[in-house]
């Protein structure tokens, strides 16, 4: 990590140990984001070409990775780097584990990039809805499938107004998904209390659907 402090330097100072700091590539880390220098190299004919270095690690080895700007990519250590006209950054792509906050009777096991709340007695059981991992996972892939095709056929019943068509009678796809939330059909993972319900807590009373359904239908 670099610290450059600007008090009781000249501005030719700090010109200076900024391209010292370019020349040597020495990589500036900004909180949880690693930051180094865009580097260039001309060839025998005089041509000038610009690139981004990533170190790649592997044991004691280390191997230099050179990309061309406008390049993204993603490491086996759950870092996502991006190459642009100013240099490389690259910052963890999921979550700092140590920020969750999970019950005691819970623990972060790593899947991949994916920090997972499991049981502390069962690696394979969610910490918050007691069933399989696998299964959680299946039901939210479940829901973000319908979260998409209602978000696909309310952009295309925008198209349809927008040209001039009539809006299309019945619920609108927000609607649909609230009414499927307050009626339990979407469960929430990781709903604190550990209970089946909807996206947004708890299913209400089956008393007050009707009234809650009619205020929609009506908005």
């Amino acid at each position: 990590m670099v610290y450059i402090h600007s008090y009781n330097k000249t501005p030719s100072m700090m010109l200076l140990l900024f391209i010292t700091l370019s020349i040597f590539g020495v990589t500036q880390t900004h909180g949880q984001c690693e930051f180094s220098p865009l580097k260039t190299e001309i060839s025998a004919f005089g041509t000038r070409r610009s690139y981004c270095e990533h170190l790649v690690k592997d044991g004691m080895s280390v191997a230099k990775l050179r990309v061309l700007p406008d390049t993204t990519f993603k490491t086996l250590d759950c870092h996502t780097c991006t190459c642009n006209q100013y240099g490389m950054r690259c910052c963890p792509s999921n979550r700092d584990p140590r920020s969750l906050q999970i019950p005691r009777h819970c623990r972060i096991v790593m899947d991949g990039c994916t920090p997972t709340p499991v049981r502390k007695s069962d690696n394979k059981t969610d910490c918050y809805t007691a069933k399989p991992v696998q299964v959680v996972r299946q039901n939210r892939q479940r829901i973000n499938n319908v979260l998409t095709t209602l978000d696909r056929v309310q952009r295309m019943q925008r198209q349809q107004v927008a040209r001039g068509g009539e809006a299309p009678e019945g619920p609108t796809p927000d609607q649909v998904i609230m009414m499927m939330a307050l009626s339990g059909a979407l469960e929430n993972p990781y709903n604190p209390l550990g209970t089946a319900g909807g996206m947004y807590g708890p299913p209400f009373e089956n008393s007050m659907m009707p009234f809650l359904m009619l205020g929609m239908m009506g908005s």
